[in-house]
């Protein structure tokens, strides 16, 4: 495994995980921050490597984790919170 791969590799763990935390809406942590590290991670791991080189598994995760993201900042700045 090149460290390239590797590296793709723990930015696509790092979002399951983070996809988990906004999921649960885990109160320990500073959930419109994770949704907008995710947002920048998912970000740089996209304009890194061409859509082709991600599995339809990881193409899901991104997009449902997009989606959980945006969700995440439309109610925390619904409730003024932003």
């Amino acid at each position: 495994m090149t460290q390239t791969s590797t590296q793709a590799s723990d930015a696509i763990n790092l979002v399951y995980e983070g996809l988990s935390v906004l999921t649960v809406q885990d109160d320990e942590y500073d959930l419109p921050g994770v949704a907008i590290q995710l947002l920048r991670t998912m970000g740089s791991l996209t304009d890194e490597y061409p859509i082709e080189s991600f599995t339809d598994d990881e193409l899901e995760l991104i997009t449902e984790t997009t989606v959980a993201c945006l969700n995440q900042l439309m109610d925390t700045a619904e409730q003024g919170e932003i």
